[in-house]
């Protein structure tokens, strides 16, 4: 291998195996890595995946144009020995190919390497690294703070290790997409109850909607916004990403039952602080939970009697 590897770059093998498998063939098998990254990674709180990609993706570019351009001059050179003189056009098609690829993929990548600096930027920031898991009673888990891979994975632990626990407590300002889809899986596959209190939005919200029971407090404050990205970026290949994970978004919403009416209203408007009627008419609440008596409203009875339509709702 380390053989093969040296003789593509000083240009030792012939024309048609240095750009048809070294050049062509590599192209795809990048392309292919990208493609993967870009489906199993979040964009922001998974930083080494991403880094480790565009390393290995640029070594890989430049051994393969170096081997193709030394391969290409010494056809040339073949070419002009011979007796009779053979055609060196492909080599000279092939270095042209070399060119245009060496810009193609700065044009491609300098973005992407400016966007690094974001997303190193991101994984240290206090929405991927700052959480807090607490516990009440037997059965009951609480997170306070953002949802992001670790805390998710402390939230899963956490139900891992007794069975017995069976509600979710958020107070959450929202998160990354990715893990909150990865929470919200756990939450469905497991049946679990979820209550929010005091503050749920973004990521909290789609929690919420996941689960098999769904609570809410008074004066919870239930924000809806369309996801957006924590910076701007200029590469193509994060704004593909961020696309992808915005669709799902959306679509996961449908699945758990939002009405696909409101839901148009609700990325209409951007972003949006929601009623508890708003949220007991999209089924993202089933009942309204009073932590200090632990008392539990029918929401259906209730809002015959308030006003569930404002924000908060105002309790007789």
């Amino acid at each position: 291998m380390i053989g093969y590897i040296k003789s593509h770059w000083a240009g030792e093998q012939s024309l048609a195996l240095s750009y048809w498998i070294n050049g062509v063939l590599i192209g795809v098998v990048v392309l292919f890595v990208i493609n993967t990254v870009n489906s199993t990674t979040q964009i922001f709180s998974v930083l080494v995946p991403w880094i480790l990609m565009v390393i290995g993706t640029v070594g890989l570019s430049v051994w393969s144009w170096v081997g193709i351009w030394r391969s290409a001059k010494h056809s040339i050179e073949r070419s002009r020995l011979s007796v009779p003189k053979k055609s060196a056009f492909w080599a000279y098609a092939a270095m042209v190919s070399v060119i245009w690829g060496v810009l193609q993929t700065t044009a491609a990548w300098l973005p992407l390497f400016a966007d690094l600096e974001t997303l190193y930027g991101l994984s240290k920031s206090e929405v991927a690294t700052q959480f807090d898991i607490q516990y009440k009673g037997e059965t009951d888990v609480i997170l306070t703070g953002w949802i992001n891979g670790p805390s998710v994975e402390a939230v899963k632990n956490a139900f891992l290790e007794d069975e017995r626990r069976n509600a979710l407590h958020l107070f959450s300002p929202g998160g990354f997409l990715l893990p909150a889809y990865d929470l919200a899986d756990f939450v469905e596959q497991r049946g679990l109850m979820v209550a929010a209190r005091e503050k749920c939005e973004s990521a909290c919200l789609l929690i919420l909607a996941a689960a098999k029971k769904a609570w809410v407090t008074p004066d919870t404050r239930l924000v809806f916004h369309h996801p957006e990205a924590a910076a701007d970026f200029v590469s193509e290949v994060l704004a593909i990403e961020m696309d992808r994970e915005v669709d799902e978004y959306y679509a996961r919403f449908r699945r758990y039952g939002v009405p696909a009416k409101l839901l148009a209203e609700l990325r209409a408007r951007g972003s949006a602080v929601m009623s508890i009627g708003e949220a007991y008419d999209a089924y993202i609440v089933d009942e309204l939970w009073e932590p200090i008596s632990n008392k539990f409203y029918d929401l259906e009875l209730l809002c015959k009697q308030v006003d569930c339509f404002s924000t908060p709702l105002i309790l007789p």
